[in-house]
């Protein structure tokens, strides 16, 4: 450091002898390691264009990261300073970023920043293929996860209203959250005798995540990224490197008829140390309460403040037998495959289920969710608009079964959206948070209902929170990020994102169709009709009004689509 001490950077000050960033009242203005990293680089290059090549580089060496980590980072020092918009730290398009400080503080040098490299080729797609392995061993956790303290009439109340919700009452739902995961929980082991048992661990495993994500007092990773990594082919520590906490949850499941065997341990991950191990038996019927031990011993053993027992006042019925459980975890996992093969293999998967147990809420929202989402994206082909209406009431029926039932609402949220009742699926997707508000899922699914309202400065604070959560963040959620990015015209990041989803789903309609209004609006027109004419071909049905999507009635933003979708030679629609 040279001998000027401290810069002012917007409404905060940079003091350079402690590499500390302290507010007007000279509190300190607490920031991640990676944020701090940024914003020291930054410091060292005033008044020039940093590439975000050189920022990722520097920052994340060995780490295959998406360039929403780095956005992240860019956000988070934004708000520190006060730079609402963006004068102070600028977005230079196609560039970089660029700090502005007073003059004279040129004087005072951060850490130098390190040599631009590429992230290494094996790594980046080590991580892809660790992610095809566990693609079909996704989350169906947060149904089963003891409830959070919260009166169901009030619930249910705010899910019906058609009011305008109170703008001033999304804010509160993470005034508190902490700015990153302590744990992360991977996929546990499977008997490889028994090949049925997969979905059975992936799932424990979930359901353990989605109980943490009941409190906000001990934020877990999403397991869209801690199941890509594999204890069996990486190190504790390394994993714990990669995921930036500092504690694994790892463990086996086995079935023995109508029970289950599991075993878990908790791994200090800053030296691979077995804090404990613990095996276990238990029945359907029992399970919750399994978790509920669980997770008083990971609480008390990494310093929680946790009151588990005082949160499991309205658990979920459990299913009417292992065969009804393993049947809607196959179904939810085929949610997320994007394939006519896989919808048609899931939808029957969750039929089954509801047809050997009728009254299990979890089918039944999973169900509507992927019929849902069939609409939407357009999978099969066979779903009309109209349909919406049935995903709608099969997720209804589920939350008159089960109120506290997150996974419900969240699939409540992104139904109401493409159909316009904008303030429900607001409603939803805040009940959805309030029910779990550890969740990955339901806070990028809130940004992404604030983002299609055209509320981008709560929806950037709301998916920062749930980044922090996915160190590798799964297609749907970069394709929300889309959405935020496209609306904040930040063309580069969302032509990051469109790619990054569609090299892990290149199905996904909603990502190919933006990826060509990003294109249009940048002025690549060619690549945008290029596009536009694959998307046809793929969708023969596709018209502008499935391009606007959830953006119908937010003036601006749907004039734009529209604008968009007309000139690349989508139909009007009806």
């Amino acid at each position: 450091m040279h001998a000027a001490k401290v810069i002012q950077i917007g409404e905060a000050s940079f003091d350079a002898s402690r590499a500390e960033l302290r507010d007007a009242s000279g509190a300190r203005l607490p920031l991640r390691p990676q944020t701090m990293r940024v914003l020291e680089i930054l410091l060292s290059q005033t008044r020039r264009v940093v590439s975000r090549e050189t920022l990722q580089a520097a920052v994340w060496p060995d780490v295959v990261v998406t360039d929403d980590s780095l956005v992240q980072c860019v956000s988070e020092i934004r708000r520190a300073i006060g730079d609402t918009s963006h004068e102070v730290l600028r977005t230079v398009a196609r560039r970089g970023y660029l700090l502005e400080v007073p003059t004279g503080a040129d004087d005072v040098a951060a850490a130098p920043a390190a040599a631009p490299s590429a992230a290494p080729p094996a790594a980046a797609q080590s991580a892809t293929a660790a992610a095809s392995r566990h693609f079909l061993l996704r989350r169906p956790a947060t149904w089963i996860a003891g409830a959070a303290v919260v009166t169901i009439g009030v619930i249910l109340a705010a899910v019906a209203s058609k009011r305008e919700p109170d703008r001033s009452a999304t804010p509160a739902l993470t005034a508190k959250f902490p700015a990153r995961p302590a744990l992360a929980v991977l996929a546990f082991r499977a008997d490889p005798s028994d090949p049925g048992s997969a979905a059975l661990g992936a799932s424990m495993a979930e359901e353990l995540i989605g109980d943490m994500a009941r409190d906000v007092d001990l934020p877990v990773v999403s397991p869209r990224s801690s199941f890509t990594l594999d204890a069996r082919n990486l190190s504790a520590v390394e994993i714990a490197r990669r995921l930036q906490v500092r504690y694994l949850v790892d463990g086996s499941v086995r079935r023995d008829g109508e029970l289950l065997q599991l075993q878990v341990q908790l791994i200090d991950g800053k030296d691979g140390r077995v804090v404990w191990n613990d095996v276990s038996h238990a029945g359907v019927a029992d399970l919750a309460r399994q978790r509920t031990a669980l997770l008083n011993r990971i609480g008390g053993s990494i310093g929680s403040s946790m009151a588990w027992n005082q949160k499991q006042q309205a658990l979920t019925r459990p299913a009417a037998s292992l065969d009804v459980y393993a049947l809607t975890l196959r179904g939810y996992a085929g949610k997320h495959v994007f394939t006519r093969e896989a919808y048609a293999a899931a939808r029957a998967d969750l039929e089954q289920a509801l047809r050997l147990d009728p009254q299990y809420a979890p089918a039944l929202a999973i169900l509507g969710y992927l019929n849902s989402a069939d609409v939407t994206m357009r999978v099969t082909g066979e779903w009309g608009y109209e349909r919406y209406a049935l995903a709608l009431a099969q997720i209804d029926r589920a939350i008159q079964l089960d109120p506290a039932l997150p996974i419900a609402y969240q699939a409540r949220s992104t139904t109401l959206s493409p159909m316009l009742r904008k303030a429900e699926a607001l409603a939803a997707a805040e009940t959805a948070v309030q029910l779990a508000p550890g969740d990955a899922d339901n806070l990028a699914n809130l940004a992404r209902v604030l983002t299609q309202a055209g509320r981008l400065d709560e929806a950037r604070p709301m998916m920062a929170r749930a980044l922090a959560l996915y160190p590798i963040v799964p297609s749907y959620v970069s394709f929300w990020v889309v959405h935020l990015r496209w609306a904040e015209r930040d063309f580069d990041a969302a032509l990051a994102q469109c790619d990054y989803c569609l090299q892990r789903t290149p199905q996904h309609f909603g990502c190919r169709a933006s990826r060509a209004l990003v294109l249009f609006e940048m002025g690549r027109f060619d690549e945008a009709r290029s596009e536009a004419t694959a998307i046809r071909s793929q969708y023969p049905r596709a018209d502008a009004k499935a391009v606007i999507g959830a953006f119908a009635g937010t003036p601006e933003l749907s004039e734009r689509r529209l604008k968009g979708a007309i000139a690349l030679g989508f139909p009007p629609g009806d």
